[in-house]
């Protein structure tokens, strides 16, 4: 059955629509990805990425000059990007700051270390689902590889689903693009993508606070 693509919003110069988890951003030789999944009849461009596990907001310019300062947005880090996620374990710390070098592990994967040189950088609070998991909301300020995975390996609680990373094993991996805000050409815009109970059982735990992320203390950074 072929996925389809939900626009969360259009903008005359961009998309904002809603990627599915399992669905790949670029193709593969198994999957067609996101763009491909588009109406036919508009080049789009990709601007940013998510795993392919990861469902949630993807942003897609409309012309080459729209991704360009898309990227010059994520790259002088104006994109605020929020996550959430779910995990079987209990985290070394309740919130804090996840940081350090990320390296290359084997197959393909990464690890955290102590280094400073190019630091992962990511925000983030937890609160328990009373079911032995536990709800997490991340704020990676980076955007490395992984970034979150790998974040959260370190922190002793892999996500649920993510067996790459030492994960539970579950049918899809619990992490989601929840929101982005930025500054369009002096605009504000904030995109959200809602995720149901049929997604996620464990949705209807959450901590309500987290459904305004923006609105919660967080770190100068």
């Amino acid at each position: 059955m072929t996925a389809s693509i939900v626009t969360l919003f259009e903008h005359p110069d961009w998309l904002a629509v809603y990627k599915p988890s399992g669905v790949p951003v670029q193709d593969t030789d198994e999957q067609r990805g996101v763009l491909r999944l588009m109406p036919a009849g508009e080049q789009l461009h990709l601007v940013h990425r998510l795993d392919q596990g990861t469902s949630g907001v993807l942003l897609l310019a409309r012309s080459a000059a729209a991704a360009e300062q898309f990227r010059q947005l994520f790259t002088s880090r104006a994109v605020a990007k929020y996550y959430w996620a779910v995990t079987a374990r209990k985290p070394s710390k309740k919130e804090g700051l996840v940081m350090g070098d990320q390296v290359k592990a084997r197959q393909g994967s990464w690890k955290l270390s102590a280094g400073r040189t190019n630091p992962a950088r990511t925000y983030f609070k937890s609160a328990g689902l009373g079911n032995g998991q536990r709800a997490i909301l991340l704020r990676p300020i980076t955007g490395k590889t992984h970034q979150i995975r790998v974040a959260m390996k370190a922190l002793g609680a892999p996500l649920l689903g993510d067996t790459r990373y030492g994960g539970a094993a579950a049918p899809r991996l619990y992490l989601h693009a929840y929101q982005l805000s930025f500054l369009w050409q002096g605009t504000p815009f904030k995109i959200t993508a809602d995720i149901g109970p049929q997604d996620w059982t464990m949705i209807e735990q959450w901590p309500k606070d987290w459904l305004h992320p923006e609105t919660l203390a967080w770190p100068l950074d």
